[in-house]
């Protein structure tokens, strides 16, 4: 992710990351601490390089009932999608405004 965020910073004015969002605690491929552990990983050091970070994860991880499907333990629901679409409207208008 490191070197595609570098790569990325050419193309682009400004880059954002979004964090890994959370799982339902019955996924049994997936483990929050495993996601919290890469999060906790990146987002420093693409801070670092000057990216944006979208927190995802902190906008999922209270309503994990009502924002990942119950189906699959994965995937985001439609409250969950409309929560996190905001998210990433407010972080572009952030960084439009850093333009």
């Amino acid at each position: 992710m490191l070197r595609i965020a570098g790569i990325l910073q050419t193309l682009a004015k400004k880059v954002i990351f979004s964090t890994t969002t959370p799982v339902d605690p019955a996924n049994v491929h997936d483990h929050h601490e495993t996601i919290s552990k890469y999060n906790a990983y990146l987002v420093p050091k693409l801070e670092a390089m000057g990216v944006l970070i979208d927190d995802l994860n902190s906008v999922v991880k209270p309503h994990i009932d009502t924002y990942i499907r119950e189906d699959d333990h994965l995937h985001l629901s439609e409250a969950g999608s409309d929560a996190c679409a905001q998210a990433v409207v407010e972080s572009i208008k952030k960084a439009e405004e850093m333009l």
